[in-house]
């Protein structure tokens, strides 16, 4: 069984079949091309006979043939280790193409004296892929962009509210101090109406005892009338005081409230606010995340 295996894999059926439906093209030590099939060749959009003898980098980007990591390539290689990698190769046009490749020493004895790579062309793929990622990459930064914005926006629109929240407590504040102060003159009035109400009195008994004393009483009766007009106007006045206080109490007690259910609601907006701008930062992380991710799909195709 193990004579017959060798040559059933070696079998020209098996061999016609590689040939027909693999890839394949070979070097020598010099990097030449000393054997290419025609499924390779038109892979590469050239003839058969035109890839004979050229060197290895002429289907290679000039940054990789020139690169360090390319001898390193060949190193490898003529040490006797296989590498497969997807590749990005130059066509017969000048067109970039990528190859899913397996190159492999040819050995005689233990010295190499060739290798051989076959490969598929998996272009089609991987701008497919590259599209996606580029889209996703353009989504990433879109999002980053709007994120970005909003955060921007919802701070200055957090800092408006902090201002407005800080000039109605200020406002508040003030309106509390203008009814203390209403209070305090509400007081004053109740004082000076009590004195005008005493002040009446007294002229009223002045007006008495004047009339008690006669012709003597008479210039007494005119003070006296003159105290009792001084009494009502400033009762009227006292009167009229009161009234127009306790209107600006009922006012600044109005606007107070109002004043009040603003500030809550400046409160609410603010939450509201701080709430939006953890969503973008949220936002944020996501689009950064996403472009790494985009990144690191495209490192790995």
């Amino acid at each position: 069984m193990n004579e017959t295996l060798p040559r059933r894999l070696l079998s020209p059926a098996i061999l016609s079949s590689l040939e027909a439906n693999v890839a394949m093209i070979c070097f020598d030590r010099q990097r030449r091309v000393v054997d290419v099939n025609d499924l390779f060749a038109k892979t590469m959009k050239y003839k058969r006979d035109e890839m004979i003898g050229l060197q290895h980098h002429a289907f290679c980007t000039p940054e990789f043939a020139n690169s360090r990591e390319y001898q390193e390539f060949w190193t490898r290689l003529f040490s006797g280790f296989s590498t497969a990698d997807k590749i990005k190769r130059v066509d017969a046009r000048g067109d970039v193409l990528w190859l899913e490749a397996t190159y492999m020493p040819i050995f005689e004895g233990e010295e190499v004296v060739g290798v051989v790579k076959i490969a598929s062309n998996i272009t089609d793929r991987i701008d497919r892929v590259q599209g996606y990622a580029k889209s996703f990459q353009t989504l990433a930064e879109g999002l980053n962009l709007q994120s970005i914005q909003g955060s921007k926006e919802g701070n200055q629109l957090q800092e408006t509210m902090h201002t407005i929240a800080s000039e109605t407590a200020e406002n508040q504040q003030t309106f509390e101090t203008l009814y203390d102060q209403a209070i305090e003159i509400t007081k004053i009035a109740d004082t000076i109406k009590e004195i005008a109400a005493r002040t009446n009195l007294l002229s009223l008994n002045a007006a008495i005892e004047a009339a008690r004393a006669g012709e003597h009483g008479k210039g007494f009766t005119v003070v006296a009338s003159e105290v009792k007009n001084l009494s009502d106007l400033v009762g009227s006045a006292v009167v009229e005081v009161r009234t127009n206080t306790e209107t600006m109490n009922r006012q600044i007690m109005a606007m107070m409230k109002k004043i009040e259910a603003s500030h809550l609601e400046v409160e609410s907006s603010l939450a509201t606010v701080k709430e939006t701008m953890q969503r973008f930062t949220a936002i944020e992380e996501v689009a950064q995340q996403l472009e790494q991710q985009t990144e690191d799909f495209r490192s790995f195709i």
